[in-house]
């Protein structure tokens, strides 16, 4: 997935034949991204993250804590208290 955005967000062919770029990216890519995508919606609605994400300090923290716990439930609970 993410050689694939990078070539799109670069300009590059993603395949040479255009056609099989085309087919690839109907078949997996755009199937793997709204997989992802609802995935990740699902756990910021899930855990509460929406929250969070109205506040770019809390943001920034959340990320902060992220880096040193040992799961995103132990990094909400840090920033909550």
């Amino acid at each position: 997935m993410y050689s694939v955005r990078s070539k799109v967000v670069h300009g590059d062919k993603i395949r040479e034949n255009e056609e099989q770029a085309a087919i690839y990216l109907v078949e997996y890519i755009v199937p793997t991204a709204e997989r992802l995508a609802r995935g990740a919606l699902g756990k910021i609605l899930s855990t509460g993250l929406a929250n969070i994400f109205n506040n770019g300090e809390r943001v920034n923290k959340l990320f902060d804590k992220l880096l040193f716990s040992n799961s995103l439930a132990d990094a909400i609970f840090a920033i909550s208290r």
